[in-house]
């Protein structure tokens, strides 16, 4: 009868009108020191490469392991200290083939420095040192506002995040003055020959090529430290958030193909409010879509995240994070129309309880678009999930069996009741891109058996139930699944009372091999009340 009834409404296709989504953080990793960054190589589902600012170097964490051996350290030649050391890394988008990733960091001298380095030939998880090759330097005058983010665009270009070379008021007005690379975002070419002289190539469509006394590297200006920005992996939008003074902290909005040489206002705005200080740009300055005074929140740093584009949490894909230095607190909102919606206060579900003032130095994703966290202060990593849900009339049980990523989670995302059409059953933790199978029935175990004799853990009591069946199910590369189970207006069905556990095979995803006589794995089990 489930079947039937499954089967019918499926064709029906699940309404998404949901409440939002509530999110959790799981710990990735700790035992860092100085984490600034986290990020991975397109598309690599087993490990995530994390930046360690003071000590200089790039720690891997490879199937939720700290490996133990770092990928590239460069403390010999990168000064450290306050707002300096290595800051950023960005791998080429055919990293798979050429191996080539790219760092900012502060060198000796107390300058810039954009580098270009390769892989090791013999081991993925090993950097080859001797490979660096300085493609831009840029000297600062002071120790603060380095920027340092780097990431490549939706069109192959490198950009680069530059502070306006600090102290107060930006005195040099470097930020305005299109002779210099502070305060600036930087836009070039890295697919040339080695030996091209410089290392780069300037894009035919950098809006200063030409422009008498200006760098043609230059894509915008007018920033004050945009420490942290975000290229939308989907739509190739530029979010950049960009650290203010004494009132205002801003997020600037570029969307994809727009041309370039937006001045941001600084130092003559603070966001929208007038600094009063001379040395403007004639170009009229674009104001942010988003801002904040240093009251408001309150705040004294804004920490730019990314727009998710993961695949394990759909209902939060389009909605950009950022967080408050000074406050350890975390939002999230949605920019559509052009207007910001849906703006929330995320702090309490996704900063752990007792982190205290440790706030979030950086966000960063994996490589596909699941996004994570840096605790500076207290050496962790966490990843942002989906909360499993506290629902009326369903209920989480049994452990499962543990896969290659841990235990696989089934939840639900709504409460199953008649006539709502949303309702989901979902898994994480699977096998990427695998097909698995959800199982239904109407009596549960909730001590667990291995009725296979296979050491795979059941919480359905397949011996003795009146009737079971199956649904197939595809994960994405994430691990993730979702199921849609519209419920219908079956009234019948009010107060019966059913159970569902997923399992999976992981020996076709070469991650890893499980112990004993089979790959399977099974997941946490749910016991689903039909509700009026």
């Amino acid at each position: 009868m489930i079947a039937t009834i499954l089967a019918a409404l499926a064709a029906m296709g699940p309404v998404f009108q949901q409440q939002p989504t509530q999110l959790t953080a799981k710990l990735v990793t700790s035992g860092l020191l100085t984490p600034l960054y986290v990020t991975a190589p397109p598309l690599d589902t087993q490990r995530l490469f994390v930046l360690e600012q003071l000590p200089a170097r790039v720690r891997i964490v490879k199937n939720g392991v700290l490996l133990p051996t770092p990928f590239l350290g460069i403390k010999p030649i990168c000064q450290t200290g306050g707002e300096q050391g290595l800051l950023g890394m960005a791998f080429h988008p055919n990293y798979a083939s050429n191996g080539y990733f790219y760092l900012a960091y502060t060198d000796l001298a107390g300058a810039t420095v954009v580098a270009r380095y390769r892989r090791s030939a013999a081991d993925p998880d090993l950097a080859d040192p001797t490979s660096g090759k300085i493609l831009l330097t840029a000297p600062q005058p002071f120790p603060n506002h380095n920027g340092g983010m780097l990431e490549f665009g939706a069109d192959g270009y490198l950009y680069i995040g530059l502070g306006d070379g600090g102290s107060g008021n930006d005195p040099q007005n470097n930020a305005q003055n299109l002779g210099n690379y502070l305060g600036k975002i930087l836009r070039i070419d890295v697919n040339v020959p080695d030996t091209a002289t410089p290392p780069y190539a300037i894009p035919p469509g950098n809006p200063f090529v030409g422009v008498v006394g200006a760098k043609p590297e230059i894509w915008s200006y007018g920033l004050r430290n945009p420490w942290r920005f975000d290229i939308d992996r989907q739509t190739g939008d530029m979010w950049i958030a960009d650290v203010g003074q004494d009132w205002v902290e801003e997020v600037n909005f570029e969307p994809f193909g727009v041309a370039g040489g937006r001045n941001y206002g600084w130092r003559c705005l603070e966001g929208n409010v007038s600094t009063g200080l001379s040395g403007c740009s004639a170009v009229p300055p674009t104001p942010p879509v988003y801002q904040y005074l240093h009251s408001q929140l309150p705040g004294c740093a804004i920490i730019g995240g990314h727009v998710y584009r993961g695949l394990n949490i759909p209902d939060l894909r389009g909605t950009y994070f950022f967080s408050e230095w000074c406050q350890a607190t975390v939002f999230s909102f949605r920019y559509e129309s052009g207007a910001v919606q849906q703006f929330q206060n995320r702090t309490l579900e996704i900063v752990p309880p007792g982190s205290g003032v440790y706030a979030i130095a950086s966000f960063g994703e994996d490589g596909i678009g699941e996004l994570y966290y840096c605790v500076w202060g207290l050496g962790q990593i966490y990843k942002i999930e989906e909360a499993v849900p506290q629902l009326q009339g369903v209920t989480y049980f049994g452990s499962g069996t543990p896969g290659c990523s841990g235990t696989m989670e089934i939840y639900a995302n709504s409460s199953p009741v008649i006539l709502n059409p949303i309702f989901e059953l979902r898994v994480r933790n699977a096998p990427p891109l695998s097909l698995g199978l959800m199982l239904f029935t109407d009596v549960g175990d909730t001590a667990g058996y291995d009725p296979l004799g296979l050491g795979l853990t059941f919480h359905l009591d397949i011996g003795t139930s009146t009737w079971i069946t199956a649904a197939d199910q595809f994960s994405g590369p994430g691990g993730a699944s979702i199921l849609p189970m519209p419920i219908g207006n079956l009234p019948a069905l009010v107060g019966k009372t059913y159970y569902a556990q997923s399992f999976w095979d992981w020996s076709a995803t070469g991650i890893c091999t499980l112990p004993g006589p089979t790959n399977l794995s099974s997941s946490t089990a749910v016991k689903l009340e039909i509700l009026n």
